[in-house]
């Protein structure tokens, strides 16, 4: 079966999509937005990228229309994962490393992603071009802008600069917040600046967005004093008493134990990856995905096995409680971590 094309409304996503929303929400403590999106024109969002999977699935929620998004091409691969992941809305991007011939490739992308913007849907590329836990940027990549600049010469375009900042990326239920900064009018920057080269609006578009970004985020230069200035930052964060976390927990064990009952065995299959993985930035990325596919699973499970045993108005709120298990597993073992956040 062929992969449908991004713009297509395929069924799947239209089933999925609403599902995914649901699952980032409960996933995390709290998810808010600032800011807001142009109501005309062709809009290209570009976050900055520091939690894997996460930072796209975090989007979807605070925004109405269908997104799609780039990512790096060797997910790609596997016949049955190239088919999934097209499915969602994402087009794979060759990177240099990744050889010339398969930096070719990218013209066809690119050429998708013009159809999704003349389409009226909105386009989302990680202007860096791939993830790192830190509060600081990396140089945004040409590609993106040359895209805003094929746009531009066809219709209304605006960059987006959008942070996304998380409490602390090493914990599953964390809280985050997604501000979408100042749009960027491309065709007034390109009628602005007649006497550029093509190559030299580039580079300007890129600094506006590496700039526009920097002013929604916790931005700490990346140099020798990046250790420093981040420990002065977390001590000066308000942090709830260690000891009073550990009451908390200790009144909460029986849910703990609980949601430990109901959401086995995804928690201890989710850390068992996790620790088989070279990139920890990663592993809420796996927990994720390990939640999304076993719920469905442990649900009918559950449910059987309570609606066979208990009357049905004691059998209904347990097997709801399964839904909410495996995130109030990670957000009691967070509740009583006593490390710093990272």
């Amino acid at each position: 079966m062929p992969a449908p094309k991004a713009w297509e409304s395929h069924w799947t996503y239209r089933l999925m999509r609403p599902y995914v929303n649901w699952l980032i929400r409960t996933s995390l403590l709290s998810l808010k937005k600032r800011g807001s999106l142009p109501q005309d024109g062709a809009v290209i969002l570009c976050p900055n990228h520091t939690n894997c999977l996460i930072d796209p699935l975090v989007l979807l929620p605070l925004i109405h229309k269908r997104v799609v998004f780039g990512a790096r091409q060797d997910v790609f691969k596997k016949p049955v994962m190239n088919w999934f992941i097209r499915m969602t809305g994402v087009l794979p991007i060759s990177r240099i490393r990744d050889g010339i011939r398969e930096v070719s490739n990218n013209h066809e992308t690119f050429a998708d992603f013009e159809e999704c913007l003349s389409r009226g849907l909105p386009v989302c590329l990680f202007g860096e071009g791939t993830h790192r836990q830190m509060h600081s940027l990396q140089p945004i990549r040409k590609g993106l802008a040359r895209m805003a600049l094929e746009s531009a010469s066809a219709r209304k375009t605006w960059l987006v600069p959008v942070g996304i900042e998380y409490g602390d990326w090493t914990h599953y239920t964390t809280t985050c917040q997604v501000s979408f900064g100042t749009p960027i009018n491309v065709n007034d920057v390109v009628e602005s600046h007649p006497d550029l080269l093509p190559g030299d609006l580039c580079k300007l578009l890129q600094e506006k967005i590496f700039q526009g970004i920097k002013e929604q985020i916790l931005y700490l230069p990346d140099d020798e004093t990046y250790p420093a200035a981040w420990a002065k930052v977390k001590a000066g964060r308000k942090r709830m008493p260690y000891y009073l976390k550990l009451i908390i927990g200790l009144l909460t064990f029986p849910l703990f134990l609980l949601a430990v009952l109901l959401s086995l065995p995804l928690p201890q299959l989710a850390d068992y990856v996790c620790k088989k993985l070279k990139d920890k930035a990663f592993g809420n990325s796996v927990r994720f995905l390990v939640r999304m596919f076993g719920l469905p699973v442990l649900l009918i499970f559950w449910g059987i096995v309570f609606f066979c045993t208990f009357p049905w108005w004691v059998a209904l709120p347990l097997t709801l409680a399964v839904l909410f298990a495996f995130p109030a597993f990670y957000a009691w073992l967070a509740l009583v971590d006593g490390k710093d956040c990272d």
